[in-house]
């Protein structure tokens, strides 16, 4: 009668799992980068909201102090602002996910025109 486990089970278990977890490791930090994509398209969307709204308020994009996001955990926002015209920068982080993502900085114009700096393959970036 056999009490236990041997350890070629307890190595043929070790073996399936690491194989299992070299395949789901790589998809998992593919899907951190593509929820960290949409988080930074949400938060430039969310600013230049609110740079329309300060413009309605005050009738141009430059004065004033409309309160936008500093950035995440990930990205951190620059805005730049003349009286008719913004442009706002979300710029990866030095260390962490996103800093080798091939989608690169992203950029969005009062126009809703979006761009990614330092992008690769910007075809997917925004969500489409």
């Amino acid at each position: 009668m056999q009490q236990g486990i041997s350890l070629i089970e307890l190595l043929i278990v070790l073996a399936v799992t690491g194989i299992l977890a070299a395949i789901a490791y790589p998809r998992y930090n593919d899907h951190l980068r593509q929820a960290a994509r949409h988080e930074v398209v949400a938060l430039l969307q969310d600013a230049a909201l609110r740079l329309e709204r300060h413009r309605l308020l005050t009738g141009q994009y430059a004065e004033g102090d409309p309160s936008l996001p500093s950035g995440n955990r990930y990205y951190s926002l620059q805005a730049l602002r003349e009286d008719q015209t913004f442009t706002l920068r979300a710029r990866r982080l030095p260390t962490g996910l996103m800093a080798e993502d091939r989608c690169g900085d992203f950029e969005l114009d009062q126009a809703g025109v979006g761009r990614n700096h330092g992008a690769s393959d910007s075809a997917r970036c925004w969500g489409g």
